[in-house]
């Protein structure tokens, strides 16, 4: 028998969550403060020159998947028009109660109550679920960096990304502007305001790894996500890290200044697969042209009308806009169940105190690839968990396993430990795979392409439909195997052989070492 669950939030992940419990006959209510779905995509949260920076493909969900569309990186508005095309196709908008405030929730014995008020503060109500899952996104109250020394004295204007729609909304015309943060909207914004302001100074703390929307290194039709595959995630990390950086010294060496920067920074930034990536690289051509002037050694300090640098540099500034980004907020949570870690959570979803009563989807970030396809598989897992045909780990398992997966991840984004919900999307999505028993099962010697093309071509979600629960019937199991099989690969077959040999030598190289230190 189905259970009576709550979704809080009707953006990408509260969405596809809903869809996968009420595919399992659960009943389902979604409770969404605002008056439309999309969540951070919706037009209110958006700056207007916004391009998604994950391809259609990565970012479609696994059951709307638009196999027919040629892959490319969609507008903010065309993916919330996906958005409403993927809930209008499976009737998601009657089971949304919009313009509805969540003041609280709590656990019960047998699962838990939520209060909730209207918009105007009235209307309270009490509602009690045998579940509740959390969907409000990473991306709830703007981030300032009051811990800059001064910060708060600054006399000039003090804005944040959130508050940004173009260079002239706010009006920043021959402004001096210190933009603080460097990340893939700050990319587009820091850009934009080079075009119109008198100076534009770029501060970071460290170099980026900044990645181009399509692959440098193959046709160019190819999206920087397509190189998200399960080959490239299971050789060594030496091996990686020593392709990427042959890669960036190349790229610097290029004759295009742009690309070279970019390089450049690469390399200093550090190995490639052990921190965020930022997947934009519109900057660097500002940069060139002294339209934006980065300094990267850190802020001293912040006074009335100035800025000064560790490096000795000072400039007067009118105005600060903060590109630091989102910080997540819980405001109707009991304190000892709000986080801002979510690595303490079982995969990133589940509180050791909480169980399956309340918990929370698409608080990961995945290094490459889409959140909302992951929320799709945490919906999956959800949907199998609240029919009793999966069972969490044993309470008294829970935290070593929340342990050992967060040493995991601190270990292979060594760089960037700051940003806690960074995961590799290939280990994350294999591992809910296996929890869901849907991981693609295809024969070598029955299907060799196929099964190659899984192992060699991009990881894309719906791979995850062709067997096990909750797969596709075969005549649209049909349509999704001719999708897979005829999609390219983009490397040459020397060089997936050439990969092919540095798994089989990254996997064996242990054991090698180990028989050599034998007597």
């Amino acid at each position: 028998m189905g259970k009576s669950l709550c979704v809080i939030g009707a953006g990408p992940s509260g969405l596809t969550v809903m869809k996968q419990l009420l595919d399992q006959g659960h009943k389902v209510v979604c409770l969404e403060r605002h008056h439309e779905i999309g969540g951070v995509f919706a037009k209110r949260n958006t700056y207007e020159s916004c391009l998604l920076t994950i391809s259609n493909l990565f970012m479609a969900y696994s059951d709307h998947m638009p196999m027919n569309e040629r892959i490319k990186f969609q507008t903010r508005g065309e993916y919330c028009t996906y958005l409403h095309s993927y809930a209008e196709k499976f009737s998601l908008i009657p089971h949304i109660e919009f313009n509805t405030i969540v003041e609280d929730v709590d656990k019960t014995d047998d699962g838990a109550t939520i209060k909730t008020t209207s918009m105007n503060g009235e209307n309270p109500r009490t509602h009690n679920f045998d579940g509740v899952i959390v969907c409000t996104g990473s991306f709830q109250k703007a981030k300032y960096p009051n811990e800059i020394p001064g910060f708060e004295t600054f006399q000039g204007d003090i804005l944040h990304t959130a508050q940004y729609h173009n260079n002239v909304e706010p009006d920043l015309t021959d402004k001096r502007v210190l933009c603080i943060g460097m990340g893939e909207s700050a990319a587009d914004v820091v850009t934009e305001i080079g075009d119109v302001a008198k100076r534009c100074i770029l501060s970071m703390r460290r170099y980026c790894n900044v990645a181009p929307r399509n692959l440098p290194f193959a046709d160019g039709y190819f999206t920087i996500d397509t190189a998200t595959t399960r080959l490239f995630n299971r050789v060594s990390g030496w091996i990686n890290s020593f392709w990427h950086t042959n890669l960036f010294r190349k790229q610097k060496n290029s004759i295009d200044p742009a690309i070279a920067l970019r390089g450049e920074w690469c390399l200093k930034a550090g190995n490639e697969p052990n921190q965020v990536i930022t997947k934009n690289e519109r900057i660097f051509n500002s940069i060139i042209d002294g339209k934006v002037i980065p300094n990267t050694v850190g802020i001293e300090k912040i006074t009335e009308n100035s800025v000064l640098f560790k490096d000795g540099v000072q400039e007067e500034i009118d105005t600060i806009m903060c590109c630091t980004g989102f910080r997540m907020t819980f405001p109707f949570l009991k304190n000892e169940y709000s986080f801002t870690n979510p690595r303490l959570l079982y995969k990133h979803m589940f509180h050791p105190e909480l169980g399956k009563k309340i918990v929370f989807a698409g608080f990961v970030r995945p290094q490459q690839g889409g959140v909302p396809v992951i929320a799709e598989m945490q919906g999956r897992y959800l949907a199998l968990l609240y029919n009793d045909d999966v069972s969490l780990p044993p309470e008294d398992q829970l935290p070593a396993l929340i342990q050992a997966d967060k040493e995991s991840e601190e270990r292979e984004f060594y760089i960037t430990p700051y940003v806690t919900s960074l995961v590799n999307y290939s280990h994350y999505m294999e591992s809910l795979g296996r929890l869901i028993g849907c991981s693609p099962e295809v024969s070598w010697f029955k299907d060799f392409k196929l099964a190659s093309k899984i192992w060699l071509g991009p990881h894309f979600a719906i791979q995850y439909r062709l067997n096990g629960p909750q797969a596709f019937k075969e005549e649209d199991q049909k349509e999704i195997r001719h999708f897979l099989r005829t999609f390219p690969l983009y490397f040459p077959k020397s060089t997936y052989a050439l990969l092919i040999g540095g798994w089989i030598l990254g996997t064996l190289f242990p054991f090698i070492q180990k028989f050599r230190k034998r007597p």
